[in-house]
């Protein structure tokens, strides 16, 4: 891909998406990092909703995320939302959209900031709708 053949689109993404005008027979890559937990789960489903109308089988999507395992660990920005996921939960959002991990890691270490090392979990998805 050439970089001057890139777009971004900027909607909303806790409604329904509206009719971009993608052109499913080009690959995309969707890039959600620090991203998801700063939802509402009911706004997580939707987002997974409106990223499988958007992705073919050649698509990815890329997320990660504070789980759980982080709720009580230390942090370097002040309080403010977030829903600590569990991985499996969000495993089975995605299946009921449509998508499916095809890669997954939890851990520490992957999203350092200075006292903070969040305890994070990195997804690449695919859609299974039509392959």
């Amino acid at each position: 891909m050439n970089v001057t053949s890139l777009k971004f689109h900027t909607c909303d993404v806790t409604a329904d998406i509206p009719d971009i005008g993608l052109n499913h027979n080009e690959p995309k890559a969707i890039y959600a990092r620090f991203f998801t937990h700063a939802l509402q789960t009911k706004d997580v489903v939707t987002f997974f909703a409106n990223c499988s109308k958007l992705m073919s089988p050649q698509d990815l999507l890329f997320i990660e995320y504070r789980t759980e395992d982080d709720a009580e660990r230390t942090k370097a920005t002040g309080a403010h939302y977030r829903n600590f996921l569990n991985a499996a939960k969000v495993e089975a959002m995605l299946n009921a959209n449509g998508l499916k991990t095809q890669y997954l890691v939890q851990g520490l270490g992957f999203a350092k900031w200075k006292v903070d090392d969040a305890f994070v979990a990195r997804h690449i998805i695919r859609s299974i709708k039509n392959g």
